[in-house]
């Protein structure tokens, strides 16, 4: 009976946000008049691209040649950079390439509430439901409701719960961990800036990780030895990515797109006004929906109330607290300067801005849902 509860526990996490999502398509008739749905670059890109891989797929057109681009071009790197996820195997069960996309998207909004209930439960074994809730968040998270029409970025969402597990496990065990691994191995390959992004966050929870449970000062040989540990992983990771980097970037600087990208362009910056009202509304989605200023880090007013809280409770440990707060404030500076900003981008981010802001929500859930089982312990004052 426990079994079977728990294995409930799991469904539920990947069901609901799915349901929630379908019922809100129905509502809006996107499920009757899909067309609606399709806009900015999931109609003018995303939607050739995935017909393309899927004719590639059925063996109706060439991995490394089509006649579909221009007078003709390889479609190698096209395929590397948008369409290698493991969901888009969907395109083979579903006909109607409008509706697979649909379920693609759906799809992947149930997998990051599931892996993001993994990462809750492995931080906690109780509360269970509560854990659903927060886990639902995250799944539908101003990110993802946003960016609705960038489904290639949202591999590294479902990915990334996944990514912090296998770094709480090295602590544990002080050994290489698979799931970090092979968890940010299928970010990268399924996008590689969305993936460099993981990356980088990677980076920042591990040290955060390292400084709530030891001191640099006090334990400089635990730091190397963790480090090395780390370091060796991360090693790798870029060493099992590497085919698919290399091919994609032996190709990609030969396409129309790459040669308009300049490193330089400088995007607009964020500011503590946007940051705040972020933190409590979905965002300014315009019908345009380009996004220069605003970072996407709503995941609900539950996650906003209680992530607040949870750096004013005394009864959570106070280096927890502080090294929070640090997180949080290396993800503000980051939205308010231009070259850290691009630094996250790995390239220009070209009218879609903050792509690593959803990273800063996944880390406010955590937090939130920590804050959550440790209200009891709030005085009525607070």
């Amino acid at each position: 009976m426990f079994k079977i509860k728990k294995v409930r526990h799991y469904f539920l996490a990947f069901i609901i946000p799915t349901l929630i999502c379908m019922i809100v398509f129905y509502l809006k008739n996107f499920l009757f008049s899909i067309e609606n749905l399709y806009v900015t670059d999931l109609r003018l890109q995303h939607l050739a691209f995935l017909n393309e891989f899927k004719n590639v797929l059925l063996g109706n057109e060439s991995l490394f040649y089509s006649f579909h681009a221009g007078m003709g071009n390889s479609m190698l790197s096209t395929i590397i950079f948008y369409c290698i996820s493991p969901i888009n195997f969907l395109l083979l069960v579903i006909k109607d390439i409008r509706y697979a996309i649909l379920f693609i998207y759906i799809f992947k909004v149930g997998l990051s509430g599931l892996s993001m209930y993994c990462l809750l439960k492995y931080k906690s074994e109780n509360h269970s439901l509560i854990a659903i809730m927060f886990s639902t968040c995250y799944a539908l998270s101003s990110f993802i409701v946003n960016y609705f029409f960038s489904i290639f970025w949202l591999d590294s969402l479902y990915f990334a719960p996944l990514v912090m597990i296998g770094i709480d496990k090295i602590f544990e065990t002080e050994r290489i961990n698979l799931i970090y691994i092979f968890s940010l191995v299928g970010a990268i390959v399924c996008n590689i800036q969305m993936g460099f992004g993981l990356c980088v966050y990677a980076v920042i929870y591990y040290l955060y990780s390292y400084n709530i449970r030891y001191s640099f000062k006090k334990r400089i040989d635990k730091f190397l030895q963790l480090g090395g540990i780390f370091l060796l992983s991360s090693l790798c990771v870029g060493g099992i990515s590497s085919g698919i980097l290399l091919g994609f970037l032996s190709t990609y600087k030969d396409t129309s797109v790459a040669r308009e990208i300049s490193v330089t362009f400088q995007p607009a910056v964020s500011n503590l006004g946007y940051i705040l009202k972020n933190l409590f509304t979905v965002g300014n989605l315009k019908t345009d929906y380009y996004n220069n200023f605003e970072p996407y880090i709503y995941c609900g007013l539950l996650v906003s109330f209680f992530s607040i809280m949870y750096l004013f409770n005394d009864n959570i440990d106070k280096k927890k607290r502080f090294h929070a707060f640090l997180v949080i404030l290396v993800f503000c500076v980051s939205f308010c300067i231009n070259f850290i900003n691009l630094f996250w981008h790995l390239t220009s981010p070209m009218l879609f801005n903050f792509r690593y802001s959803g990273y800063l929500g996944l880390f406010l859930c955590m937090i939130a849902y920590e804050g959550y089982i440790n209200k009891e312990k709030f005085m009525k004052k607070d």
